[in-house]
């Protein structure tokens, strides 16, 4: 059975502790995976070797993304770079200069996970990576029939960039440990572009419990933070109850005391007051660590043209259901909810496809990853149909970022209209979530 190997110690992740052979050390530090030619075959991985002695890669092979093995006496060098090509002949023609390529060719990558395994099967690295979630920033996107929705946006993804990592002695599986190139059409065969031997902390794993807090609830939010050190680190949860004007900062502590897990883990946690029914609290999280890096999460551009934002949500709910239909719901600012309901009321306007900015939470009855309710920050809601998108209620799409995928679904749609509904109100209740009124019971 493959074991993927790594180590940690409290936050800090020991690179040294990767594998107990020098060939932990090889990592998958670059993937050209959309060109802007859209041509596959200039597809491309690179690995680097960061170990001060050569590892041989006879007998390896890349098992996910592509199926490739690596010739007999493929040596990559210590502290270099080697790149896998899916078509060789097309990578020396566009990246002339670049002689550190295998000569065999491995074909066009396949799905969003890469692996790689050494010669006795173990696996030694893997990376998952995606266009949207913690892979992107969200901005606002064009003016589609008067109205405008956040978009992810990143350059490795068919603008020209490579996806690349920016510090190898952090762990490769962080999205915010890897960024766009800035050198066009990426740096195979040399060091990355954007490399930094220190970065802002890694802010991962958010969730806030209750999921739905009922008015005499406190809510406790929590985040993993992955730094290059221990020490030095500064962690705050900003919040506002929907339309404030003004965030309130409260400190996220690691001491075993804030509903962070056991004290040193990593885990931070904050606490929030309880709220009145159907309140809506709007929050984020910074991180800054002992060199004066700072990270904002979630990431994203705010627009200069609107007050509008794209941070996480949570809502108080006094209401208790006891049926047994599953309860779909999203939750918006005041400002996103109106933007939608507009957009859907009126031609040419319904047909915009502009996304608002929501949290989506789902109660089912059905166990995935342990729990009946999920809890998806972050996701995307549109107006959807053809005849149907001006009337009352509207039907939509939900988008949900594929690094934090629904039941393994990256899209939800919500039909409104003519679907037989063995408990109505279930469907209306749904619905008044989206238009922002208070549930029927």
């Amino acid at each position: 059975m493959k074991t993927a190997v790594t180590c940690f110690s409290g936050i800090l992740f020991l690179r040294a502790c990767l594998a107990s052979t020098l060939g932990g050390n090889v990592i998958i530090d670059e993937i050209m995976y959309h060109p802007n030619s859209t041509n596959v075959l200039e597809e491309w991985i690179e690995l680097h070797n960061s170990a001060p002695t050569n590892v041989n890669l006879s007998g390896w092979q890349i098992t996910r993304g592509v199926h490739f093995s690596f010739p007999t006496n493929t040596i990559l060098a210590a502290g270099g770079y080697l790149v896998v090509a899916a078509d060789a002949t097309t990578f020396a023609a566009k990246y002339p200069g670049v002689s550190n390529v295998v000569p065999a060719s491995a074909g066009p990558l396949d799905g969003h996970t890469i692996e790689l395994d050494d010669n006795t099967g173990q696996t030694i690295n893997s990376v998952t990576y995606y266009n949207d979630g913690d892979w992107a920033i969200r901005r606002m996107g064009p003016v589609i029939y008067d109205h405008q929705g956040w978009e992810w946006f990143a350059a490795h993804d068919g603008l020209g960039a490579s996806l690349e990592l920016i510090n190898p002695d952090l762990p490769n599986s962080y999205a915010q440990n890897w960024g766009s190139s800035t050198t066009p059409n990426g740096t195979p065969g040399r060091p990355n572009s954007i490399g930094a031997a220190n970065i802002a902390p890694v802010i991962t794993a958010v969730g806030h419990t209750p999921i739905i807090p009922q008015p005499t609830d406190v809510v406790t939010v929590s985040a993993r933070i992955v730094d290059e050190h221990t020490n030095g680190l500064a962690v705050t949860l900003n919040y506002r109850v929907d339309g404030a004007a003004n965030f309130s900062p409260v400190p996220m502590f690691d001491d075993g005391a804030h509903g962070d897990g056991l004290a040193g883990d990593g885990i931070y946690g904050g606490t929030l007051p309880a709220q009145p029914d159907s309140t809506v609290v709007e929050f984020f999280l910074q991180a800054r660590d002992l060199e004066n890096n700072l990270r904002t999460y979630p990431a994203f551009v705010p627009p200069t043209n609107s007050v509008r934002t794209a941070n996480l949500l949570y809502q108080v709910d006094a209401g208790v259901y006891n049926g047994s239909q599953p309860i779909y719901r999203i939750l918006m600012t005041e400002a996103e909810r109106a933007e939608l309901f507009a957009l859907g009321r009126k031609c040419p306007d319904s047909d915009s496809d502009a996304e608002m900015n929501a949290t989506l939470i789902t109660q089912d009855g059905v166990v995935t990853d342990g729990s009946t309710t999920q809890l998806r920050y972050n996701v995307g809601v549109r107006n959807r149909g053809h005849g149907t998108r001006q009337s009352n209620p509207n039907n939509y799409h939900v988008n949900i970022p594929a690094d934090r995928m629904w039941k393994n679904q990256t899209g939800i749609n919500a039909g409104a209209r003519q679907q037989h509904q063995p408990d109505g109100h279930r469907r209306r209740q749904f619905l008044r979530f989206l238009r922002g009124e208070r549930a029927v019971q």
